[in-house]
């Protein structure tokens, strides 16, 4: 137990820097020229490490435990699915567009992915005692409840800071007021941004121009 607490902390460190990679979605490396993708597991970093070996071989082992759901098929179906309703009027072919889709998307790029984001902050020998950790039932447990603790602790603090700031701001500052005139139909107490209401009963669209009316015949 006293060997979990310490790479309990640091797995909870590691992986909210990981999580964080993943929602600034990093712009992706090139594949080194492997069509179809690399091997399950296999680096295609630029950069070359000494434990290139060692760190595959643990990959291999921590990759089942932390592959995320649903698969890259499974999210590719999703994304059909939610474009599905345009392709009528874009003239595509639902049948057409799900075969083409599925050649190209690799159901490998989980784990290049992933591999990629540990590559980069772990060695080896730091992620030997990550994938015991994550084989225990705490380890187990985290992994269901990551995506809340990483929401909190970087979203919801955000969200938190900005809300008390900006209502803080509020509070102290004047409601900024556009001088009358400034813009047709602004009256005093608007502010810019604000909606014109419309009066009842005005027809839409422009006015329609009006005729002037005509001089008065003069009496003979």
């Amino acid at each position: 137990m006293k060997t979990i607490v310490p790479v309990f902390l640091f797995l909870a460190v590691a992986a909210t820097s990981f999580a964080q990679s993943q929602v600034m979605a990093p712009p992706m490396r090139p594949m080194s020229g492997r069509p179809g993708g690399a091997p399950f597991g296999a680096p295609h970093l630029q950069k070359s490490y000494s434990d290139s070996t060692e760190f595959a071989s643990a990959f291999k082992q921590l990759f089942p435990l932390v592959k995320p759901e649903p698969t890259v098929h499974e999210r590719a179906e999703r994304m059909l699915q939610q474009q599905s309703r345009s392709f009528k009027a874009r003239g595509i072919d639902s049948a057409k567009a799900y075969d083409s889709v599925m050649k190209v998307v690799n159901s490998k790029m989980d784990s290049i992915i992933i591999f990629d984001a540990y590559r980069e902050e772990f060695t080896a020998k730091e992620l030997k005692p990550l994938v015991e950790f994550f084989k225990s039932a705490a380890g187990k447990h985290y992994l269901e409840v990551e995506q809340h603790i990483v929401a909190a602790r970087t979203m919801a603090i955000d969200n938190y800071v900005s809300r008390e700031v900006q209502r803080t701001l509020n509070m102290m500052g004047k409601r900024m007021e556009m001088p009358v005139g400034t813009h047709p139909g602004m009256k005093p107490g608007m502010r810019p941004g604000m909606p014109m209401r419309k009066p009842m009963n005005a027809p839409d669209g422009p006015p329609e121009p009006t005729t002037p009316p005509a001089p008065p015949t003069p009496k003979q």
